[in-house]
């Protein structure tokens, strides 16, 4: 990638570093009505992109991870999230949207019992 490549993906960028407290209590409010009240955890080292103007309707969001990033937050205060999914620790994750900017948080509703 050029320069010109990289300002166009900053540009780009609808990320949520630090959410607003709009943002947070509309989140709150939102898992309050579906029961799943627990505070939303943004994993270092993964970032989702709005899709550039061009991109195929069927891109959804572009996601940079950063390997190295990612998994020294896995080893230490993601390590309490994994799952284990046919004997493999994982780590589920979902993007969301508000107001035109993408989030990545850790996914972590369980069904009720």
């Amino acid at each position: 990638m050029n320069g010109h490549d990289w300002q166009d993906l900053y540009d780009r960028a609808k990320v949520i570093e630090s959410p607003s407290d709009e943002h947070l209590e509309s989140l709150k409010n939102e898992l309050n009505k579906k029961g799943m009240a627990e505070a939303k955890v943004y994993p270092k080292g993964v970032v989702a992109f709005k899709p550039h103007e061009r991109a195929p309707k069927f891109v959804i969001a572009s996601v940079v991870i950063s390997p190295q990033i990612l998994a020294l937050w896995c080893a230490g205060e993601g390590k309490e999230l994994m799952s284990d999914y046919k004997g493999t620790e994982q780590i589920k994750l979902q993007i969301t949207e508000y107001e035109g900017k993408y989030s990545v948080s850790v996914d972590s509703y369980k069904k009720p019992e």
